[in-house]
């Protein structure tokens, strides 16, 4: 009796053990399948925050670090009468101030806008080159005059070749009677020269030589590679090839003139030249003053998260060497030389240089002449009022750098 029952005992026992041993191994293979799930889970989003990551650096390098060809707006041409154009209304055609329009066989200026009803949009047209016809379709050019110093203003000029550390860059170089020269560096975008035809007629009023640059890897340089443009962190150095070519020439001393990225440019070579000494002023026209804050707006508006932007910002400085504090013109505010007059242009609807970043620069600088164009988006404030503009840049010359009278 006493064996049978010891006997059903020990069967139990073994059951019993036999139980929890499979539970514990099934445990066991549960977290196994647990730990694999969460591991290929990690891999899984390492992958996916990993080509977000490589997204946003390529974004980065297509749209910022690279010279590219600014798409211009098209718009149809319903009817020319002599000194009127009617245009198709849409955004383009109806943009106020004074715009260059062409195509293949023509080129002209669109000037004040004359009426607008029922899908037409009638303005000022005063012709280049060329004629339109009723059913073309055009490109709205916001620099406004065609080609070069001679076409757009019957100006001569000379085509010189810059050499540099890195091979030749080619230059205009429009004379002037002054030993004082104005050194003109274009902004991003393929605006290239062109760019400076709004303004060389103020300059040469004043007398000024006007020498508009280009540089690596810009669209119309002579220089090209595979590397990234650095906004001014390498381009200054093609600022003061310029100015030692100039000096070849006859200049003394110069007023250095940067649009958009151009503007970066001229403020790192204030920054990094030993040249300095022969700035007597500079200009900035839709100054971009911090990419980095210009990434960081493209990052928000495109909907990527704070961390995936500043890891992408870590290894696009890492890679291309773009040192973003090097480029923060605020933050650097305290090493411009109070001495060189500085007058900053910009606009009041600029989506790209915001109005917000200039006035933090201009309280950082408080010697810094500063003049708003309100409603005047990124590079289009001389369009916006080419009169106002005008005069706002001969009195800062003629003042600031010239020490002329007004009338002069």
């Amino acid at each position: 009796m006493f064996d049978s029952s010891h006997q059903a005992s020990g069967v139990l026992t073994s059951l019993g053990w036999s139980l929890i041993r499979s539970k514990l191994m099934d445990r066991d293979k549960r977290w196994m399948w647990l730990r694999r799930i969460v591991f290929w889970l990690a891999v899984l989003a390492m992958i996916i925050v990993g080509a977000i990551v490589w997204r946003f650096i390529d974004i980065v390098r297509s749209e910022y670090l690279t010279v590219v060809v600014d798409p211009q707006t098209e718009v149809e041409i319903l009817e020319v009468r002599g000194s009127r154009i009617v245009l198709a209304d849409d955004e383009a055609a109806t943009r106020q101030g004074v715009w260059g329009i062409s195509n293949a066989d023509a080129y002209g200026q669109l000037t004040s806008i004359v009426s607008r009803s029922e899908g037409r949009v009638e303005r000022g047209l005063a012709m280049f080159s060329g004629t339109f016809v009723a059913g073309d379709m055009a490109l709205i050019d916001p620099n406004a005059f065609p080609s070069d110093p001679r076409l757009a203003h019957g100006m001569p000029f000379e085509e010189i070749r810059v050499p540099g550390d890195l091979g030749v860059n080619p230059a205009w170089l429009v004379n002037g009677a002054r030993n004082t020269w104005i050194v003109f560096v274009h902004g991003r975008g393929g605006a290239g020269r062109e760019q400076s035809l709004r303004s060389i007629p103020t300059y040469r009023a004043l007398g000024m030589p006007i020498l508009a640059i280009t540089y690596r890897n810009d669209e119309a340089g002579g220089i090209k590679s595979q590397d990234p443009v650095t906004w001014g962190l390498d381009e200054w150095r093609d600022v003061e090839v310029a100015l030692e070519s100039a000096r070849l020439r006859g200049a003394t001393d110069f007023v250095l003139v940067g649009h958009d990225m151009g503007a970066a440019i001229v403020l790192s070579f204030l920054h990094e030249s030993s040249s300095i000494q022969q700035i007597r002023g500079a200009i900035l026209d839709s100054p971009v003053l911090d990419p980095e804050a210009l990434i960081d707006s493209m990052a928000a508006d495109r909907g990527f998260p704070q961390i995936i932007s500043e890891v992408g910002k870590a290894i696009v400085r890492i890679r291309f060497g773009l040192e973003w504090s090097s480029l923060d013109q605020v933050g650097r505010s305290a090493g411009f030389d109070p001495a060189i007059p500085i007058l900053l242009l910009q606009g009041g609807s600029d989506e790209i240089a915001t109005s917000e970043i200039a006035d933090q620069f201009v309280e950082a600088l408080p010697h810094i002449k500063y003049i708003l164009f309100d409603g005047a988006s990124h590079g289009a404030l001389w369009n916006s009022d080419p009169a106002r503009y005008d005069n706002v840049v001969t009195r800062f010359l003629s003042d600031a750098v010239l020490r002329l009278p007004l009338d002069s």
